[in-house]
């Protein structure tokens, strides 16, 4: 964190991974300075059960899921970064 301390600009790392469960059901997230995603996953079958992404420029409240409208570019690092290991 030395860094930042140092300077208040700067950033120490590029996202913020967060985990949640729900019984059978894992919500993986990560959030960068533009973007909130979660990908749910059905824990005994690795199935991915939804995915949401917030465009946190356009979408402060975080009221419109956008993963429909998002182009492979955004998605799949956003992906990797939630992807269970």
């Amino acid at each position: 964190l030395t860094p930042v301390l140092d300077d208040p600009s700067s950033s120490v790392r590029e996202s913020v991974p967060s985990v949640s469960d729900f019984g059978k059901i894992r919500g993986r997230s990560v959030r960068t300075d533009r973007h909130r995603f979660t990908r749910y996953v059905h824990l005994p079958t690795g199935e991915v059960k939804a995915e949401v992404l917030f465009d946190l420029e356009a979408d402060p409240g975080e009221t419109r899921n956008v993963v429909g409208d998002a182009d492979a570019a955004t998605l799949e690092p956003l992906r990797k970064l939630t992807a269970t290991p």
